[in-house]
């Protein structure tokens, strides 16, 4: 049985709203022990994600609010988020999701590709069902031998009956 990004989600997801401010944001994360909270408008679908590492630029002192005439892309976004008040002025948009029914290894590939430390898991409508962190993919190493055993022979019967088909 192929494992999904269902098998290994959380489902019980801390949110903000664009409107939520930085101070709100720190509290959430800090009382659920999260990095990171996706945020989503008002008919709850997802518009964006508040990580630690946005949060952080807040304290470099190179990022203060007067623009450099030739300032990068990257420099003039991490300098707007470093003087964001709200969810919506420090958010990452748009966000590298994933849907429920994808493969565990798919998740990792997307991870590793995009350089991201976890998926908000979406629906077709782009509402969160859940969320995948790195974290949540290494528990398919904690499983009983005995239960890959019989995954890996309940695929090699299913391969060898799709072949007499």
């Amino acid at each position: 049985m192929k494992r999904t990004v269902a098998d290994a989600m959380t489902r019980d997801v801390v949110v903000a709203h664009p409107q939520t401010p930085f101070k709100e944001i720190v509290r959430r994360m800090r009382e659920a022990r999260v990095s990171a909270l996706p945020v989503l408008d008002d008919d709850g679908r997802l518009v964006g994600i508040v990580s630690e590492a946005d949060l952080i630029l807040k304290e470099d002192p190179e990022l203060d609010e007067t623009a450099r005439l030739f300032e990068g892309r990257h420099r003039r976004t991490d300098r707007q988020k470093a003087a964001g008040l709200f969810a919506r002025e420090l958010m990452t948009s748009p966000v590298v999701t994933i849907g429920p029914n994808e493969s565990l290894g798919e998740a990792a590939r997307l991870m590793h590709r995009r350089q991201v430390k976890r998926l908000p898991v979406v629906d077709e409508e782009g509402r969160i069902v859940g969320i995948l962190a790195r974290s949540d993919l290494l528990t398919v190493f904690l499983r009983e031998d005995a239960e890959i055993e019989r995954e890996v022979r309940e695929e090699i019967g299913r391969a060898s009956c799709r072949e007499r088909v």
